[in-house]
C-alpha cells in the first residue's frame, strides 16, 4: 500500500520526501546539540558565579584572621597594644563582609546553586554575630571570641572547599 503511493508519486515528490527526511534529522540533531552547549553554558555561569563568590569569601577569611590575631593580641597585652590596628581591621573586615554580602544577594534565582546558596547565605548570617565578639573583646572579657572567630574562620575554609 505504501509502496503503491511511492511508485504513485511524481519524480519531483520523491525528490521532495529524499531531501526532506534528511533535513529533519539534520534540524533534530542541530537543536538537540544547541540545547546542549546552552546547558553548557548555563552550568559555567553558575559555576563563574560561585568562583567569584568564593574569592570574596576568601578575602573574608583574611580579613577575619588578621582581627582574630589583633583581638588576640590586644586582650594579651591588657588593652595596652593594637588598639588602632585592631580598629582599623574591623573596617577592613566590614567592607569586606558587605561585599561578600552582596555578592551573595546577587546570585541569580533562576540559576541551580544546590545548596551552596543556602550555605553561603547562612555564613554571612554567622558573620553578623561579629558585632557581639567584638565587644568580648572591647571589655577584655574574652571568654569565647577567639572560638567565634575560628568556627567562622574553618566555615568559610568549609564553604571554599566546597
Amino acid at each position: 500500500m505504501l509502496i503503491d503511493r511511492l511508485n504513485n508519486l511524481k519524480i519531483r515528490s520523491k525528490l521532495m520526501l529524499l531531501l526532506v527526511v534528511p533535513l529533519v534529522a539534520l534540524l533534530f540533531f542541530t537543536g538537540y546539540g544547541i540545547a546542549d552547549k546552552w546547558r553548557q553554558y548555563e552550568d559555567t555561569t553558575a559555576v563563574q558565579a560561585l568562583y567569584e563568590r568564593v574569592l570574596h569569601l576568601a578575602k573574608v577569611l583574611h580579613s577575619l584572621e588578621k582581627e582574630r590575631d589583633l583581638s588576640a593580641g590586644y586582650l594579651g597585652s591588657g588593652g595596652e597594644m593594637f588598639r588602632q590596628a585592631l580598629v582599623e581591621q574591623r573596617v577592613e573586615s566590614d567592607t569586606q563582609i558587605s561585599l561578600f554580602r552582596d555578592s551573595v544577594r546577587s546570585l541569580s534565582l533562576s540559576m541551580d546553586y544546590g545548596p551552596m546558596k543556602g550555605s553561603l547565605s547562612s555564613f554571612v548570617h554567622t558573620l553578623e554575630k561579629r558585632h557581639a565578639w567584638r565587644v568580648e573583646v572591647d571589655v577584655q572579657q574574652s571568654a569565647n571570641f577567639f572560638a567565634n572567630y575560628s568556627t567562622a574562620n574553618a566555615n568559610a575554609i568549609y564553604l571554599i572547599q566546597n
